[in-house]
């Protein structure tokens, strides 16, 4: 394996470079130039010679220096792959000897592989933007080093300390009256013990620890208690109410010190009384919260009851700051997410980012990840982005890569999900989501209602985005209803569609997971498998994971092709309709005994399958077939003729599965209902690329009949609507008959063949007896394969008399299947078919057999 060179500079020295450059040491894959890290200005004579190889080039430091070196090497040489890595200063303090996986380097070491190998795609995806955020290390936790600095939370404290402190002093006229249980003086006394270098201690001034608090939240716009406050649009004193309401979290003396200021120790939280008459005067600071209405509306407080969320609790109940901003705000990346309410709604990661990672594929994800982070930084001035088509799949895809390239963060929501919540719980879980939205600059994608949604999804739909409009939040609408969603929408829209993947995008597809389960298969070899299966990426998703899961280290090229093209057919057959057999072709073309001219016949529907994408799509011949562009065939002529037995040698020959149409199941006697099972089975059919094998179809392809009662009505209506959905539809359907005049005309001029079967010679029916007799089956040399083709009967009732004679020798001990025991077999099953001149003329035949044997024993 060739190393992949590596160039690390930085704009000053660092104490985190020593860390990453001893865990880059280790790494076998890549080759250090220069064998140390350089300053950036030293960068131009290290990359000096040029280099046909890709060179990733690790830049460290402040954005602006950054931005300007990584601008000139990207127009310097297509070669450079350029990772950029700020590092803000007042979020970093990081002990020199930290490990990697302290710097979460093992994620950053991949990504430079995978740019690397990518470098030849458009400058813009050759560029790395990451920001390293580096916590607490464990000999800071242990009290034996630095430590992450915080500055807003540790300013936060000085003045809960402050407040708290003059709170419980007696000189604070505003609590002078209360009559604590443990004395005031001793509370303030705990509150102000504490370790050496646990906190500062607390200024004598609340004033001046207010001030310092907001000067260093207007300094620190990135530590997550200064996001509440700008995100959530929260005022000075809505923003202290809610750090007062978090400071039980953050020490066990500020509980003492509300318990004592609440003359009961067992009340732990603050109420809104208290919590109003710490920040001023009490009356004002409550008309001031319910003015602005920002506390409640973003659900920050929990009240001991739990009752009613979006008011201010009453005087009696304690506040507490919601668990999951709790956790948000004390580093727990996830926690919002984590929220019941929101978990109740949300969808997991949808499959298949990474086979979509081709050149125009990947514009498409950068102007959505551009569109989706408009609408999460700037959400009141951006419209809901609705994805559509035929191929939704594709578009959930398409947003994990974009998350993935262009490290976005998605929040997916089910309308289905959330239609199952009640209204209040609705409303809630809501605001919860647009809260999440605001604190995390996650983009919103509400995976929408599909074809023949309830309406109960067009009200939850609404009531979400109302929700989410109203508190500024957008996002993105994946829907096979455009038009509903767009008539929901009360706010402005953005709509896009994309077409179901043709066989080119399928082969696409299909050539990236087969490279990464063998990298030698080509797309020749991999061509018939794309055309056969119409795969969404979901479908070849999951195909790679089944053919993954059966994959050993020894199996060949061909090996894995044949387990990728098996992979392909059961996910193609996921989760079909039960209103079809499912059938796994057992006969080869090769085995049907039929004139030559029927053979070619049938070699021709397997060619209009199998070149189907070279026709209809590079030759355009599809753009002159306006409905459907599948391949219809009726197989017509006496029963027992080879019909069915054609049907499944075609679709092993194509490679896929048969589904036989089950009458009983399909045909409904209430109104409409045939027609929904019939459209069941050709959708899931299409989809999953199988035959559909309807046997006696005139059935279902009758004449219409003259209206003389209401049977007669819905019944052609039946007829018409198969008529309809048979033009359009687009894959290989076959139809038996033992009646073609039964077949109504119109049917006719919908079929792409006719093939008629038959009643085989004497010649044909010989030859059928042999076939019928497997390979390895001991059969006597004087079998009379002639004799047996002399009797007409058809090829399924020759494969009913084998069958006979086999359990007719096996029950008698015989240790090969003999002469007479066919031509006994054969006299049963003449008489079961009524052919009573046959039969004596077999009886004739045997009693001949019997004097000859006499004969021959004299």
């Amino acid at each position: 394996m060739t190393p992949t060179r590596i160039v690390v500079a930085f704009g000053a020295p660092d104490p985190y470079v020593p860390g990453i450059m001893s865990a880059l040491g280790e790494r076998p894959e890549f080759e250090l130039v220069g064998g140390a890290a350089v300053e950036l200005a030293q960068l131009d004579a290290l990359l000096a010679q040029p280099s046909t190889r890709a060179v990733v080039v690790v830049l460290i430091g402040a954005s602006a220096d950054l931005d300007r070196h990584a601008a000139r090497l990207m127009d310097r040489t297509p070669a450079f792959v350029i990772v950029r890595i700020g590092v803000p200063g007042h979020v970093l303090r990081v002990d020199a000897r930290v490990d990697a996986a302290k710097l979460g380097l093992e994620q950053l070491f991949a990504a430079l592989w995978n740019l690397a190998a990518e470098h030849e795609h458009a400058p813009a995806d050759r560029v790395l933007r990451l920001e390293l955020h580096v916590g607490e290390s464990e000999t800071a936790r242990s009290g034996a080093g630095p430590r992450a600095v915080r500055p807003v939370l540790e300013c936060a404290h000085r003045w809960l300390h402050a407040v708290l402190a003059a709170a419980l002093s007696a000189g604070a006229p505003r609590l002078e009256q209360l009559a604590v249980a443990v004395p005031a003086k001793s509370a303030g006394e705990r509150l102000t013990r504490e370790p050496p270098g646990t906190h500062p201690d607390p200024p004598d001034d609340v004033g001046a620890a207010r001030r310092a608090l907001l000067e260093a939240a207007a300094a620190d716009p990135a530590e997550p208690l200064v996001v509440l406050r700008r995100a959530l649009g929260l005022a000075d004193d809505e923003w202290l109410a809610a750090i007062l309401a978090l400071a039980p979290e953050l020490d066990v003396r500020y509980q003492l010190a509300f318990g004592a200021l609440q003359d009961d120790l067992g009340r732990r939280a603050p109420s809104a009384p208290l919590l109003a008459a710490l920040l001023g005067e009490p009356v004002e600071t409550r008309l001031g919260w319910a003015a602005s209405g920002a506390l409640v509306r973003w659900r920050l407080f929990e009240t001991v009851s739990r009752a009613r969320p979006e008011v201010i609790p009453n005087g009696d109940e304690g506040i507490r700051l919601d668990p999951c901003v709790v956790a948000w705000l004390l580093g727990a990346a996830d926690a919002l997410a984590d929220d019941p309410s929101i978990e109740r709604v949300q969808s997991p990661s949808w499959p298949g980012a990474e086979l979509l990672r081709s050149a125009p594929n990947l514009q498409t994800v950068a102007r959505l990840a551009h569109a989706l982070g408009a609408t999460a930084a700037e959400a009141r001035g951006a419209g809901w982005l609705v994805l559509s088509g035929d191929d939704l799949s594709s578009w959930r895809a398409l947003l994990e890569l974009a998350a993935d390239r262009h490290q976005l963060q998605l929040l997916r929501l089910s309308i289905s999900k959330y239609a199952a919540l009640d209204p209040t719980e609705a409303n809630d879980a809501a605001v919860r989501i647009a809260r999440l939205l605001a604190l995390t600059g996650a983009a919103c994608v509400i995976d929408g209602p599909l074809a023949d949604a309830p309406a109960a999804e067009d009200a939850a739909l609404r009531r979400l985005t109302d929700v989410l409009d109203d508190l500024g939040r957008r996002g993105a609408i994946v829907t096979a209803e455009p038009d509903r969603c767009v008539d929901l929408l009360a706010a402005h829209s953005l709509r896009f569609e994309r077409p179901a993947p043709d066989s080119q995008d399928r082969l696409a597809m299909l050539g990236v997971a087969a490279r990464s389960l063998h990298p030698s298969l080509s797309e020749r070899e991999l061509a018939p498998t794309a055309n056969a299966f119409p795969l969404d990426v979901e479908g070849m998703a999951r195909a790679e994971r089944i053919a993954r899961a059966s994959l050993r280290r020894s199996d060949s090229a061909e090996r894995v092709l044949s387990k990728l093209h098996a992979a392909c057919r059961r996910a193609a057959a996921h989760r079909v309709t039960r209103l079809a057999q499912r059938i796994t072709p057992k006969y080869a073309l090769k085995q049907l005994v039929l004139p030559a001219d029927r053979h070619r016949q049938l070699l021709e529907i397997v060619a209009h399958v199998q070149h189907a994408a070279t026709v209809l799509d590079r030759w355009r011949f599809g753009e002159q077939l306006p409905y459907g562009r599948g391949v219809t065939a009726l197989f017509a002529g006496p029963s027992g003729t080879g019909k069915t037995m054609a049907a499944q040698g075609i679709a092993r020959e194509l490679g896929i599965e048969v589904f036989a149409l089950d009458l009983s199941r399909v045909v409904s006697k209430y109104i409409g209902e045939t027609e929904k099972h019939i459209d069941a089975v050709f959708g899931d059919a299409q989809r999953s690329g199988a035959l559909v094998l309807i046997d006696e179809a005139d059935a279902l392809l009758g004449k219409r009949s003259e209206v003389k009662d209401a049977h007669d009505r819905y019944a052609n209506i039946e007829v018409a609507y198969l008529l309809q959905r048979m033009e359009s539809f687009g894959g290989l359907a076959v139809m038996t008959t033992n009646l073609r005049q039964n077949i109504d005309a119109a049917f006719l001029r919908r079929l792409r063949f006719v093939v008629d079967f038959p009643q085989p010679d004497a010649a044909a029916r010989a030859a059928i007896w042999r076939g019928c007799v497997p390979d390895d089956t001991p059969v006597a040399d004087d079998i009379d394969w002639r004799l047996l083709g002399s009797f007409e009967l058809s090829g399924g009732a020759i494969r009913q008399v084998t069958l006979r004679a086999a359990f007719r020798a096996a029950a008698l001990g015989a240790e090969h299947i003999g002469m007479s025991h066919l031509l006994e077999a054969l006299r049963g099953e003449l008489g079961k078919l009524g052919l009573q001149s046959a039969e004596r003329e077999l009886d004739q035949h045997l009693r001949d057999r019997a004097r000859e044997r006499q004969d021959e024993a004299a």
